[in-house]
């Protein structure tokens, strides 16, 4: 039987029906799967207004986004906030904090309905994917490597995407953009909003700079591998008031890397989670950049800018293709280019395919060695090494863990 697939893309419409976010998708998450012979099917749940959205263009929005991407299923659902919902356990009121988490309704919405859909089918999904509806992918996804997945590493931890949110090392396995898991680890991910919804939660706090370096170990949360909490927990505001936070302190101990030298991120992590690099990127709306009223896909800015500084030279050949798509979608003209209307997926995949073609052999070899092991360096971005980067990027040991005193050399 095929090793199967399931992408779940949730969150507010923005840019989803972008030539270089549709085109991209298509080309570097299901054909690379698909070209190994693995089969995908996409969840997707679109957040909006209702009283932003005619039923008129309700229909037209689905007809576009059926076209463009053909998902097993999709959703155009309400958008909620958090304290629309039966909470037990209220987050502190930061914007950012709370925006965060906010988002994991809709990726819970995403997440049912392909339960739902392998209750149908009779088998569960092997592997996992969850995205956003602005996210420009400028390679193939690293786990689309033939037999990759299929090896028992594979189901050990579950990845998130490393850097390109945020250059600081407490930021390491934290972020929103990717998250990828084998089925067994999805859970506590897809499910985090059980933490503030169960009748077992006490709010609390565990002091200053509680999880960093120095400060309180944060009290375990529930890991929800099997379904919601059974028992009372202590639900500890974050450390610096990241909402990333609480999905990675699922699957390790709480603390957080120190913005240190010396840290070494792969001990930040713990066993159950790893950060896995993959040259992407967003692509903005007009008026909703940081830097421009304009359309714009962050370039420099994500892939060099923003990233660690050990992975700025692996990440740096992708900044060329990455303008080049952001010239062909702003010569594309007005707003309506965004709409995917009077154009087809085949015609998205052909532009795509001219745009990258002179820069793929570069960015493919330096991609293939920076997914080997983000931890050491790949000798002159040569060719790929026969450990995989599942093996290279193995969990630490607990020895190794206490010696370090789980974040320092």
């Amino acid at each position: 039987m095929p090793l199967s697939v399931a992408v779940c893309v949730a969150g507010q419409q923005r840019t989803l029906l972008a030539m270089p976010v549709a085109a991209t998708f298509s080309a570097h998450v299901i054909e690379a799967h698909r070209s190994i012979g693995h089969t995908v099917d996409t969840f997707m749940v679109i957040l909006g207004r209702s009283r932003d959205r005619s039923e008129a263009q309700r229909r037209r929005l689905r007809a576009a986004v059926s076209a463009a991407y053909s998902p097993t299923r999709l959703a155009l659902s309400e958008e909620r906030e958090l304290d629309q919902m039966p909470l037990h356990c209220r987050p502190i009121a930061n914007s950012r904090y709370v925006n965060r988490l906010t988002q994991y309704i809709g990726i819970r919405e995403a997440y049912q309905q392909m339960e739902q859909h392998e209750r149908e089918r009779g088998a569960r999904y092997e592997w996992v994917y969850r995205t956003r509806p602005d996210m420009v992918y400028l390679a193939p996804s690293p786990f689309a490597q033939a037999g990759l997945l299929e090896r028992p590493e594979a189901g050990e931890a579950a990845f998130v995407l490393a850097g390109t949110d945020d250059a600081r090392a407490s930021h390491t396995c934290l972020n929103d953009m990717i998250f990828a898991c084998p089925r067994a680890l999805c859970r506590p991910h897809f499910h985090l909003l059980e933490l503030w919804e169960s009748p077992h939660c006490n709010a609390t706090s565990c002091g200053r700079g509680c999880g960093m370096q120095g400060g309180a170990v944060p009290p375990p949360l529930p890991r929800g591998l099997d379904g919601p909490p059974t028992s009372p927990f202590a639900l500890p505001t974050a450390p610096r008031n990241m909402g990333e936070w609480y999905s990675a302190a699922r699957y390790h101990d709480g603390r957080i890397c120190p913005d240190d030298p010396r840290a070494r991120p792969r001990l930040c992590c713990g066993r159950r989670l790893r950060e896995v690099l993959w040259p992407v990127t967003l692509a903005r709306p007009a008026g909703r950049t940081r830097h421009s009223s304009r359309r714009n896909i962050e370039c420099a800015w994500r892939l060099t800018a923003n990233a660690r500084f050990e992975h700025r030279p692996l990440l740096r050949p992708f900044v060329a293709p990455c303008r080049a798509l952001r010239a062909a979608w702003l010569a594309d003209g007005g707003e309506d280019a965004d709409d995917g209307a009077g154009r087809t997926r085949e015609q998205d995949a052909a532009r795509l395919r001219g745009l990258l073609a002179s820069s793929s052999n570069a960015t493919s070899q330096a991609f293939r060695c920076a997914s080997v092991d983000l931890h050491t360096t790949c000798s002159r971005l040569g060719a790929w090494s026969e450990r995989s980067w599942l093996r290279a990027a193995s969990a630490p040991s607990d020895r190794e863990i206490e010696r370090s005193s789980g974040w320092l050399a």
